[in-house]
């Protein structure tokens, strides 16, 4: 049973009802079945294209002083990172109108030195290299 686009209230008041959207988990499924139905055979390219972001922002990471990767394994859009100051960070990223990475020591207190950072196609080279002399 699909209830994507029946109206949200129609389950309590047909008469009132106004909204077309029943949830917004099933508005984030429809959006993401159209882009997957939209990239079609692109979807291998654009898998490829995240998995090298992802490595090239972790490699100029680890480059850094007191970065380190915490898991040794292969990575795809997200992985978590060593860092100096995960709060510093993010408050000189955010200053600079960029969205930082996910301080995973406010839910996990044996991580509290790491920042969970995520690289995907919507993210340039250039724009890379800028959170690199951001950070340095």
């Amino acid at each position: 049973m699909c209830l994507t686009l029946q109206t949200r209230e129609q389950h309590i008041r047909r008469e009132k009802a106004t909204s077309n959207i029943y949830s917004n988990e099933s508005l984030c499924a429809l959006a993401a079945a159209v882009y997957l139905s939209f990239l079609g055979k692109n979807l291998r390219r654009l898998a490829e294209i995240n998995l090298q972001k992802a490595h090239y922002l972790k490699t100029r990471l680890s480059e850094l002083r007191g970065w380190a990767p915490v898991f040794s394994g292969p990575t795809y859009n997200e992985f978590l990172m060593y860092c100096p100051d995960p709060q510093g960070i993010n408050q000189k990223l955010q200053d600079s109108g960029i969205v930082g990475g996910y301080m995973a020591g406010n839910d996990y207190p044996e991580l509290k030195t790491t920042l969970l950072l995520c690289a995907t196609e919507m993210l340039s080279k250039g724009q890379i290299d800028e959170i690199i002399r951001i950070i340095k």
